[in-house]
């Protein structure tokens, strides 16, 4: 068992992450498989981070990583704020986003994402986290995802994300892949400045801002426009690790986003924002090479 401990700080993720991912390959996992590894633990240390400590610098997080036979055993310890699992229900696909529970999304993609997860709070010496993902692939078994293919859809975005080399290749697709998934008009914007590869000379993507208006918001306050009524046009940060990576926007005048479907590009945008950073450290990683 390799174990390591961590500031809770939102800048210390993408080294939880490295530090997870280097075990789910050393378990033999392939990449969607290290993929979901790393979405359910930058869901787990940003829960700790917000909610447990209530605040970065505040604790650390104790990671431990063991691999069998079986797959990869993932142990997340904190000494924060008991946390009780019973209060945390499956998110209500038919409620409005203003009225539904906070944190709920994360604990479900979680769960979507590996084959076990344990909570077990230990009074005033905090958390234990203990999550489960086989080797062996297997389609994810979820009768809300069965019910639903678009989330099935978002999550082979993610995972193709990291499959592809450029930017220019990963704004195409997502783009594509947003605007078939909910039949709608979308806008990505990307601050380039954090996806650039060192001492490479290439021309611009993006302009130096997103437009003014919805998206700018957006980007600006990290909080996602979503007005009450017909919500025709919806505005997403892209943030990871509490930076602002982007932001998408979808537009669909002639019929407007139901709660449902408002519910799946939150969840997507969350894949989106950490299959960039894993994409991009894997270019990163290649470009060394």
């Amino acid at each position: 068992m390799r174990t390591a401990i961590f500031p809770a700080r939102f800048d210390e993720l993408d080294s939880i992450r490295g530090f997870a991912t280097q075990a789910a390959r050393d378990a033999g996992m392939d990449d969607s498989e290290t993929y979901a590894i790393e979405l359910a633990i930058d869901e787990a240390c940003t829960n700790i981070i917000e909610h447990a400590y209530q605040g970065e610098n505040r604790g650390d997080i104790e990671c431990s990583c063991e691999f069998d036979a079986a797959g990869l055993t993932v142990v997340i310890r904190d000494h924060g704020k008991p946390f009780d699992p019973s209060t945390i229900t499956t998110p209500d696909m038919d409620a409005d986003i203003d009225d539904r529970a906070v944190g709920g999304l994360g604990v479900f993609l979680m769960k979507k994402m590996m084959d076990e997860v344990r909570f077990e709070p230990m009074g005033e010496s905090g958390n234990v986290l203990t999550m489960k993902k086989r080797r062996k692939k297997k389609r994810i078994n979820s009768q809300f995802l069965s019910q639903d293919t678009r989330w099935r859809q978002v999550i082979q975005l993610g995972e193709l994300l990291i499959q592809k080399e450029s930017l220019a290749t990963r704004r195409d697709l997502i783009v594509d892949t947003v605007s078939h998934l909910m039949d709608c008009q979308v806008d990505l914007w990307l601050d380039e400045n954090l996806f650039r590869l060192p001492g490479l000379n290439q021309s611009a993507l993006f302009s130096a801002k997103p437009a003014d208006g919805a998206m700018l918001d957006a980007f600006t306050t990290g909080i996602p426009f979503a007005p009450k009524g017909q919500r025709a046009s919806l505005a997403f940060p892209l943030t990871n690790g509490g930076v602002n990576l982007g932001v998408l926007q979808v537009e669909r005048p002639a019929k407007p986003f139901r709660p449902k479907e408002i519910e799946i590009l939150e969840g997507l945008v969350g894949h989106v924002s950490l299959a960039l950073v894993a994409a991009h450290r894997f270019s990163v990683e290649q470009w060394r090479i």
